[in-house]
């Protein structure tokens, strides 16, 4: 395979992204389901988007607590796990829920306790 060839050759990680986009922009001025990394559950507007996945929602509200977090917020793309379309028929994202019956979720992130312990020594271990 010559150069021209390796570089005209489309990637597969490049066709998650599209697709991934494609699927937002169906969601676009629509009620969404949003879990975070963190385990949060938010229920919003999803007013706009780019290819990181970042996202711009209106009208926030927790799905658990059903608190109004806020009017409008950006959210990173790094922070999402999951973005979904809520039937619009059978709304119901605001209905009370019973919080034992509905599973935690678990965090996503690598969280390391007392990590700034961990640099101090090998910060130490370097400057020896």
């Amino acid at each position: 395979m010559d150069q021209q060839a390796a570089y005209s050759t489309p990637y597969k990680k490049n066709t998650l992204s599209c697709t991934m986009s494609a699927t937002l922009k169906d969601y676009l001025n629509k009620r969404v389901v949003i879990i975070k990394v963190d385990g949060e559950c938010l229920i919003a507007s999803l007013n706009g988007f780019d290819k990181n996945t970042n996202l711009f929602i209106t009208n926030v509200f927790n799905r658990i607590s059903k608190e109004f977090i806020c009017k409008a917020q950006l959210l990173r793309g790094s922070e999402i796990a999951l973005v979904g379309l809520i039937d619009a028929e059978n709304d119901d994202s605001l209905a009370p829920i019973d919080e034992k019956k509905v599973p935690m979720l678990k965090d996503t992130k690598n969280k390391i306790e007392n990590e700034h312990v961990i640099w101090e020594k090998v910060y130490e271990s370097k400057t020896k």
